[in-house]
């Protein structure tokens, strides 16, 4: 299904699919998605990159590089695992310049210490060195620095689900990363509740006026650990003014 989504001044088309697990046809591509670690693809829109063991580091990235001049909006389903006071560490969508082969284990939840990098965090632990709060939480960071609160944290971290302070509960639920380049704010839902947004210059105080980045998805589990997932319900998307 096609929906033609107005966010601010911009039109989105996007390519959506019915239920709560994306599904889509398996066409005879190959993929353009780099798998590092424990990830591994689990059928054609769905990767694994955790299995709910110790010390794991999963990503997976898109190895076309997008323009961040352009908006974008992009849906995704997150699956963050069942157990909650002993489930760690969680995912993040992650833009960056680097490379596809990036990742690291532990409660940078795979994308400690990329840098440049803006990276919008679903965690599901409380790192206290880190000042988290006490609920899953999700906020937005650059340059793979996690310490909420610090000169990084460019959108301080809310409960990742308005209504529940886990997310570790055995369910899908829909991560939207929404880009408006004209105004320069970059913003995420959960269930299709906002949650954080930041109105940061990525190309030119971010990136350092390289407007081409990777997209992509990284996880991690250190001493406690969960099975962790996503799918993307997005096979093209296009912007278009009005």
């Amino acid at each position: 299904m096609i929906l033609l989504m107005r966010f601010g001044s911009f039109l989105f088309y996007i390519l959506v699919f019915s239920g709560i697990i994306p599904l889509s046809l398996c066409a005879q591509e190959e993929t353009p998605y780099i798998l590092n670690g424990s990830a591994i693809q689990e059928s054609c829109n769905c990767y694994q990159l955790t299995y709910d063991q110790m010390f794991l580091a999963g990503s997976v990235w898109n190895k076309n590089l997008i323009d961040l001049t352009q908006s974008f909006n992009y849906i995704f389903s997150v699956y963050l695992g069942c157990k909650d006071q002993d489930g760690a560490d969680g995912i993040a969508f992650v833009l960056q310049p680097v490379g596809t082969n990036l990742g690291a284990a532990g409660q940078g939840i795979g994308f400690q210490n990329i840098s440049p990098s803006i990276g919008i965090p679903i965690d599901t632990w409380q790192n206290f060195d880190y000042n988290d709060p006490s609920y899953d939480h999700v906020g937005i960071f650059k340059d793979g620095d996690l310490h909420v609160g610090g000169p990084n944290n460019l959108a301080y971290p809310v409960q990742a689900l308005a209504d529940n302070p886990n997310i570790e509960d055995c369910h899908w639920h829909t991560f939207r990363i929404i880009r408006d380049a004209s105004a320069k704010i970059l913003s995420a839902e959960i269930d299709n509740v906002p949650r954080v947004q930041t109105h940061t210059d990525l190309v030119n105080e971010i990136f350092g006026g390289r407007p081409q980045v990777y997209w992509g998805f990284t996880s991690a589990t250190g001493g406690e650990s969960n099975v962790q997932k996503f799918c993307t319900a997005l096979t093209a998307d296009f912007t278009t003014p009005p």
